[in-house]
């Protein structure tokens, strides 16, 4: 599985802690292929030259691929809008981390709210509780 990301994303080790709890065998660009490739492409998304990020990107993700990379997420919200089009022709190849977070977000607000009270709560959402050494979660937002 390749990631590609900020290197800030990727120094944490976010997304390959986790693919390897699943057994999976994880790739990330070289600190050559992040200065570059991959940091230069996100940061021409935000300067609006998308086509240009999407060349530089597009092989950052070609290169996890030579490497052996099946599949390669798009573990940055920048990424995606410079991918859009290898997105949209090779959708079992490229996985937008952020329509993921999105289609989980709608499923968990389809469960019943029985489930949902009762699914652990990221740190984020809990407060402190100033009569007690533990937290407790936020009110549920109706």
């Amino acid at each position: 599985m390749g990631v590609l990301s900020t290197e800030g994303t990727a120094r944490m080790a976010i997304y390959p802690r986790r693919l390897k709890q699943l057994g999976l065998q994880v790739l990330v660009p070289t600190a050559t292929e992040f200065s570059t490739l991959v940091s230069p492409g996100i940061a021409l998304v935000k300067a609006g030259e998308v086509a240009a990020a999407s060349r530089r990107l597009a092989r950052a993700a070609a290169l996890l691929r030579e490497r052996g990379a099946r599949a390669v997420i798009l573990g940055c919200t920048e990424i995606p809008l410079a991918l859009r089009a290898q997105l949209a022709r090779q959708p079992e190849v490229f996985i937008d981390s952020t329509a993921a977070l999105v289609q989980a977000v709608l499923a968990s607000l389809r469960t019943p709210a029985a489930d949902v009270l009762s699914l652990p709560r990221p740190p984020l959402l809990h407060r402190p509780d100033p009569d007690a050494a533990r937290c407790q979660p936020a009110a549920p937002v109706r």
